[in-house]
């Protein structure tokens, strides 16, 4: 077995809503575990959706923004991640172990022969795939999309003004005055352009949001080229995870539909390419990318060509996500469109704290918060007397998480006190190819309160 046919047929297992009577299409990602020539499935997304900029303001930490199968994926993975963390905390199987060298540079340490691999069954959307979906459009689909695009940009020039002018009230961000709107804009913090979903296939290497309709209120999420590369400098482990063991990064890329390799390597890998001076726990992480050798059976290609139906298929709402490790019941994550778990709607206008999916950025705080107290407490060996079992554990434990008192800490807040982390991200936005990254909360840093800590004040504003 190799890393798509894993991922298939992981993917396969979950029997899809969307795949009934072959007439709804989708996207499926897979983050694949591979250890002494063996493949396993540790992730899965699928999913076409993300939220407008209005609902993703107004949801903030409750909802899942971004719908993507590749980022539902990754939140997946993050999740199996967390788990794994915890066991090997408690001294259970896990993927990782304690570390007991005392000058290591994390508690934790991924075992010996693990690697991962991601499988994506279509080409990322953004600056990977532009050029591809733009030859695969027929000529009545391309005079459609943008007869379309035109009608938008003549009757909501002001209201994309007005959504810039919106976000800037709601954030207290100072933006400039933003002009060729739409499908061009300035991100939030005004530091260079970026081009909203498909427009101008002709541009290679620049950002995009993501796409949507071209007559819909745009998304300021970025585009999964654009993040896949941002995972390849920082880690697919995220900025959380990374604080108790290395970045975690991806071996293999596997492309299904759309494959392009001139344009994935440019776009996952090649744009990140002159990033220097990076903290030493981050690198410049260059996959292996390469075509799938299995066909995805519920792919757009593969449903058009296999004529079961008259009339030719539609796009999935389904949105999931599922992590290996968990109960069935809380392994597989259903979203409906407006990010929340599927089957949950607001009661007396207000949305209940059961309509969070496992996969929101609070959610995924409270899984850090919950491996951070196990970390708190735990002792590395059951042998030692207990000041040396103290002094161990001193030693091991993360400083910033040792004094910090996490109970109450928002995601950002987490986020904040990885130092090195921020540090990394900032190089990495600081490059050429990333100043026009569309960040919707300016940097923070709190000035600590009498009889606090640095670490419980240095609390800054999520930027991404």
């Amino acid at each position: 077995m190799d890393v798509e046919s894993s991922a298939i047929t992981a993917i396969e297992r979950l029997k899809l809503r969307c795949v009934e009577n072959n007439t709804r299409w989708n996207v499926a990602s897979a983050i694949v575990l591979s250890q002494g020539g063996s493949f396993e499935t540790v992730a899965i997304g699928c999913g076409l959706k993300c939220l407008p900029f209005s609902a993703a303001v107004a949801a903030g930490d409750d909802a899942v923004k971004d719908a993507h199968a590749e980022v539902l994926c990754r939140r997946a993975f993050l999740r199996y991640l967390t788990q794994q963390l915890k066991h090997a905390a408690k001294g259970d199987k896990s993927i990782f172990s304690i570390c007991t060298e005392r000058d290591a540079s994390f508690p934790f340490v991924l075992n010996d022969g693990i690697a991962f691999h991601m499988y994506v069954s279509q080409s990322p959307c953004g600056d990977a795939s532009t050029e591809s979906l733009d030859s695969s459009q027929t000529s009545d689909e391309r005079c459609v999309n943008e007869a379309k695009r035109r009608k938008f940009e003549s009757s909501n020039i002001d209201k994309v003004q007005n959504d810039i002018d919106a976000l800037q009230n709601k954030e207290k961000e100072t933006l400039r005055k933003v002009q060729n709107l739409p499908p061009r804009f300035i991100s939030a913090q005004s530091r260079g352009p970026v081009i909203r979903g498909r427009h101008d296939y002709t541009q290679k290497g620049v950002l995009r949001t993501k796409p949507g309709r071209s007559d819909s209120e745009m998304s300021l999420c970025m585009s999964c080229s654009d993040k896949i590369c941002k995972w390849n400098v920082l880690g697919f482990s995220g900025s959380l995870l990374s604080l108790l063991a290395a970045p975690v990064y991806i071996r293999t890329i596997v492309v299904g539909d759309w494959f392009d390799k001139d344009a994935l390597d440019r776009a996952l890998i090649g744009r990140a390419a002159g990033i220097k001076h990076l903290p030493s726990q981050f690198q410049l992480n260059a996959p292996q990318i390469r075509p799938s050798t299995v066909p995805y059976g519920f792919s757009k290609t593969s449903l058009e060509s296999s004529k079961s139906t008259e009339s030719l298929p539609t796009p999935s709402d389904v949105c999931l996500a599922w992590s290996k490790g968990f109960e069935s019941k809380d392994a597989l994550q259903q979203l409906s469109n407006n990010g929340r778990k599927q089957g949950h709607a607001k009661r007396k206008g207000v949305w209940m704290d059961s309509s969070r999916s496992q996969l929101c950025n609070k959610r995924l705080a409270d899984a850090f918060i919950d491996l951070v107290k196990v970390v708190q407490n735990w002792d590395l060996s059951h042998g030692e007397s207990e000041s040396e079992r103290s002094n161990g554990r001193q030693d091991k434990c993360p400083s910033v998480l040792k004094l910090a008192q996490v109970d109450g800490f928002s995601y950002a807040d987490l986020k904040a006190l990885n130092i090195s982390y921020t540090e990394a991200r900032s190089i990495f936005l600081g490059h050429e190819n990333f100043k026009g990254w569309v960040l919707k909360k300016e940097p923070k840093q709190l000035v600590p309160e009498p009889g606090r800590s640095e670490v419980d004040a240095a609390r800054i504003q999520e930027r991404t």
